[in-house]
């Protein structure tokens, strides 16, 4: 469902982007695919990768554990922040939420993307998943950020998938459970040892709608788009 995520931030984010930006993309790296809308929009745009994991020795990479809360003077600010499936690996929300204040100028944008349900799952650690939109807006507003708009987004394939297959479903694979199994990655046998075991529940899939529901109990992704007042 990542795909529809990116297509939101593609139609909400990217026609506001000044070419002159400074864009931090937290917890992530630059193959991301909102960093990938971002270059096409303008591959001059200066990046930053603010990573939950010290394993980066780039110029343009910063360490930051969420976790702890870090003095605003020695942390750098950005006109664009980009927090995209990070917050299910975080367990301390109050500190995270402040340091996204932090890194966000004032007059600057935050987009904040997260499961709301979700598979257990590590990269680095799994703490939690269910946060629904409102739960990001809320935090938000307490840490002055104005929320231009947020919601809640699934499908009955997906949600099933995620939960009974413990499979996240790529766009193709979404489409057509079954046809659109991905056999580009990975090794022969693990591939076929793959299909072998999902075949079954690839093929209960296709009894599901695939219809994107916004804001049900179907829903897997929350996202936000806010704005730092003060």
């Amino acid at each position: 469902m990542r795909w529809e995520i990116a297509n939101k931030f593609a139609k909400l984010v990217i026609p506001n982007l000044d070419l002159n930006s400074r864009v931090a993309i937290l917890g992530g790296s630059l193959s991301d695919v909102e960093v990938e809308i971002i270059k096409r929009h303008s591959p001059s745009i200066e990046l930053f990768v603010i990573g939950i994991e010290n394993e980066n020795l780039d110029q343009n990479f910063i360490f930051l554990d969420l976790n702890t809360l870090r003095d605003e003077s020695i942390l750098p600010s950005f006109d664009l922040v980009i927090c995209s499936q990070v917050l299910e690996h975080v367990w301390n929300h109050a500190n995270f939420f402040e340091n996204l204040a932090k890194l966000c100028k004032v007059n600057g944008s935050l987009w904040l993307a997260c499961p709301k349900s979700n598979m257990e799952h590590g990269s680095p650690e799994y703490f939690s998943a269910g946060f629904t939109s409102e739960y990001l807006a809320r935090n938000l507003q307490e840490k002055k950020f104005e929320v231009i708009e947020h919601g809640d987004l699934g499908s009955r394939r997906y949600y099933i998938s995620t939960h009974l297959n413990q499979e996240w479903l790529g766009q193709n694979e979404h489409k057509r459970p079954v046809r659109g199994f991905d056999w580009k990655n990975g090794t022969p046998l693990g591939k076929i040892n793959r299909f072998r075991k999902l075949l079954i529940g690839r093929i209960l899939l296709t009894f599901y709608k695939s219809k994107l529901l916004e804001g049900s109990q179907f829903s897997t992704e929350s996202w936000v788009l806010a704005f730092k007042n003060s």
